[in-house]
């Protein structure tokens, strides 16, 4: 009986948490998964799966702080999923979204079983499964497929948990595992170190006798543990450590004021989860004057969970029921958030993603407060009843949520109606319209942007970049170079003012700002192949050719260097060697029609019209609208 009923609670919650995000499945790449998943390289292939061992991992990739693997810090499981989506699935959003989706639902299905082996009360356990399975402030963490370590990090924290709570007296080849979870989940995100103390809370609060907790026991159940906490922070900040980081401050100068920022924060946090309305992908985290009340509301929330641990602590050992450990979650949902607490500075210090694990603790919380004999007696009917009216009303909220990130103009419209002044809503949304060609309405939104944040080289970046697609290069230069001057470490606001320079023929001007560029990274493939085009231009084709082979070696399936290395070749009147090198081109890509026409011209030079009928013949099967080869082929078939 007992087992066919906790059979229907897990089905029940299985529903319940996929009709909650059904809609996610078909909803595009947004936000960081941009640059995490759609422009990643690395994923395309598993013959690159040693970038997870090595400093290539935090290779800087692109525009601003993006590296190749998608990670500012070590997480090599939420990259090593990549991959595997990537084998089954290549760039389809819909494989990584089902992904997303799979993984939430085994997430609450772990934690209902976790603590269903802490917990009597089952009523408690469902509940609080079910809240995790539709509360609207878990869709920022389940519907970004680049937020996936929150999902990974608490599926293998709550498995560890489960083990760990199933494996008493201890038994060695189960603490091995809990150990291979805990690194599971520190490696998804740093979140899952509070693992250890975590069970060490409840164990202490959930044990009949305190006496089992002595120094020798204490040592013997937790050595492994420490170990595996001790491994992970060698690997994390020693052998792993991202060389290429900026070093990050705290927001506030005042040690008062970032505690009280933080205290403000997670009064926000405890809001949102009773009152989950106008939640937003990104907040604006500015405190000028830290408000009384809203930290008193913070300061009243962990002293109730003091008191109340306190206070069922004394009376454990009387009465049995589910009430200490109930209580100390508490303790232990704020215990959850210190690693996003900016006691160490962290980039963003306020998200609706940093909840999703520690959710499991506040809604075990609540539903005790809920169902508790203690707190309330009587009116189940009630309860329960109130309870599926919150559902309800959690599902639809978590529906109309999912529906906002089914594409980004609709993810940063919305964000932009709760907060105004999001950067990122406005500098996304502008990228957004650039790529649909509305420019006037990109350049309103990157001049906001660059309003909000006029430090920032990225917004004039990009509004340089819509200047020029406007035929506008005076005011895309002048962007380019403020850009530069903001950013000192960045090559494309360079790279793309050599372009400009270049298409209003001030060729001595873009080789200048190229080579500055190959100042700053010497290494860049792109940068050698346009300083190659610049000076291939002006006529100096023997300093092109080395540009573009040192382009070549750089990047060895870099097309563009081949083809304008080819071209060079070709003006030298070195046919020969233009016809070797459009081969390898045609190697990397064989279906360029072009490639095959130029190789045809350079095979009719060399006197040799059946390999150049030949090579317009192939051009004209790949584009038979190539004129240029149709025409050469007529010639050569009836000169």
């Amino acid at each position: 009986m007992i087992r066919s009923k906790k059979f229907l609670q897990n089905i029940l919650l299985i529903l319940a948490a996929g009709l909650t995000y059904v809609n996610i499945v078909n909803n595009k790449f947004v936000f960081d998964d941009v640059s995490t998943v759609k422009k990643n390289k690395i994923i395309t292939s598993l013959r690159n799966l040693n970038y997870l061992f090595s400093e290539n991992y935090f290779k800087p990739s692109g525009v601003a702080d993006f590296t190749v693997s998608g990670e500012a810090s070590y997480r090599p499981v939420v990259t090593f999923s990549y991959f595997l989506d990537c084998f089954f699935w290549k760039k389809n959003h819909i494989g990584y979204h089902l992904t997303n989706f799979l993984l939430h639902i085994m997430v609450v299905i772990v934690f209902f079983l976790a603590f269903s082996a802490l917990f009597k009360n089952r009523i408690v356990v469902f509940t609080a499964s079910l809240l995790y399975a539709v509360h609207p402030v878990l869709t920022e963490a389940v519907n970004c497929i680049s937020f996936r370590e929150d999902l990974l990090c608490a599926l293998f924290f709550w498995l560890a948990l489960y083990l760990h709570l199933t494996n008493r007296p201890a038994r060695i080849k189960k603490i091995f595992l809990i150990c291979l979870f805990f690194l599971l989940s520190v490696f998804s995100k740093e979140m899952g170190i509070v693992f250890l103390p975590a069970i060490i809370i409840i164990d202490y609060f959930t044990a009949e006798n305190r006496l089992t907790l002595s120094a020798k026991k204490f040592f013997r159940k937790y050595f492994f543990l420490f170990s595996t906490v001790l491994f992970y922070l060698l690997i994390r900040f020693f052998v792993m450590k991202n060389p290429y980081a900026p070093p990050l401050d705290y927001p506030y100068k005042s040690f008062f004021q970032n505690a009280g920022a933080m205290l403000e924060i997670f009064a926000h946090y405890v809001q949102i989860l009773f009152y989950p309305v106008n939640l937003t992908v990104d907040y604006t985290a500015y405190f000028p004057n830290i408000f009384i009340l809203k930290r008193g509301l913070v300061w009243a929330v962990l002293l109730a969970g003091l008191l109340s641990v306190s206070f069922f602590t004394v009376f454990s050992g009387r009465r049995k029921n589910d009430m200490p450990i109930t209580s100390v979650c508490v303790i232990l949902f704020f215990l959850s958030l210190m690693p996003v607490s900016n006691i160490i500075p962290i980039k963003n210090i306020i998200a609706e993603r940093y909840l999703y694990l520690p959710f499991g603790f506040f809604s075990l919380f609540f539903s005790n407060l809920f169902f508790s004999k203690i707190y309330y007696s009587g009116y189940k009917k009630v309860k329960f009843f109130c309870l599926l009216i919150i559902t309800v009303l959690y599902i639809s909220l978590t529906l109309y949520s999912n529906y906002s990130w089914s594409n980004g103009y609709l993810l940063w419209k919305k964000t932009l109606k709760v907060n105004r002044l999001s950067f990122h809503a406005h500098n996304n949304l502008a990228g957004i319209c650039f790529d649909r060609k509305m420019y006037e309405a990109a350049k309103y939104h990157y001049s906001q942007a660059i309003y909000i944040r006029p430090y920032d080289a990225i917004p004039y970046y990009n509004l340089a970049n819509t200047y020029s697609a406007q035929g506008n290069y005076a005011e895309a230069i002048d962007n380019y170079k403020r850009a530069a001057r903001r950013d000192s470490s960045l090559i494309e606001p360079y790279v793309n003012l050599a372009i400009t320079y270049s298409t209003i023929g001030e060729l001595d001007k873009a080789e200048s700002a190229l080579r500055e560029a190959l100042r700053i990274n010497n290494n860049d493939s792109s940068t050698h192949n346009n300083l190659g085009v610049v000076l291939s231009k002006k006529g100096l084709l023997d300093q092109a050719i080395r540009e573009h082979i040192i382009a070549i070696k750089l990047n060895q399936n870099n097309k563009n260097a081949y083809k304008n290395l080819a071209l060079c070749f070709f003006d030298k009147k070195e046919y020969k060697k233009a016809v070797k090198v459009f081969n390898k081109l045609i190697a990397l890509q064989p279906d360029n029609d072009y490639a095959f026409f130029m190789m045809g011209q350079s095979f009719e030079f060399l006197k040799n019209n059946d390999n150049a009928r030949k090579c317009y013949k192939r051009a004209l099967s790949i584009n038979p609208h190539n004129k240029s080869a149709l025409e050469r082929f007529k010639y050569l078939v009836n000169p």
